[in-house]
């Protein structure tokens, strides 16, 4: 038995847009889709 593959589409998930324009531009404007968790420093201590 002959198995196929079939790719219906290639595509992106990603939080800086659903397009690839919006991706590069977000790039290029440097955005980004994280940031820095809130740290309670009394349970873990000071850095």
């Amino acid at each position: 038995m002959q198995r196929r593959v079939v790719i219906t589409s290639i595509g992106v998930v990603s939080p800086l847009g659903f397009t690839p324009e919006q991706i590069i531009d977000n790039l290029k404007k440097e955005n980004v889709c994280f940031e820095r968790s809130p740290v309670d420093h009394e349970v873990i201590g000071t850095f």
